[in-house]
């Protein structure tokens, strides 16, 4: 549906991560209807996070920024995957 087809998966984000940084490196793409940030039962982000976007520019940005980083302070090693969500039942 519409809703998966502006959605990425991102994916080798550190363990600092939080939704305050996703929103503000993602932000600069397009405007996020969604973020979602699974966290382990410590409240350790798992390393991973979908994100939806309000427009079709705004997604294809975003999927630009595969192999890029998240945030060169924040970790300097590991570079993000970002690809198309895969639509639920997929």
């Amino acid at each position: 549906d519409r809703e998966d087809a502006l959605t990425v998966y991102v994916g080798s984000l550190p363990e600092a991560v939080s939704e305050v940084i996703l929103k503000q490196r993602f932000g600069e793409c397009g405007e996020i209807t969604r973020l979602y940030l699974p966290r382990t039962d410590e409240g350790v982000p798992q390393g991973w996070a979908f994100i939806q976007f309000a427009t079709q520019e705004g997604f294809d940005k975003a999927l630009a920024l595969h192999d890029d980083y998240l945030d060169p302070e924040l970790d300097t090693k590991r570079k993000m995957r970002v690809n198309k969500a895969k639509s639920k039942g997929s």
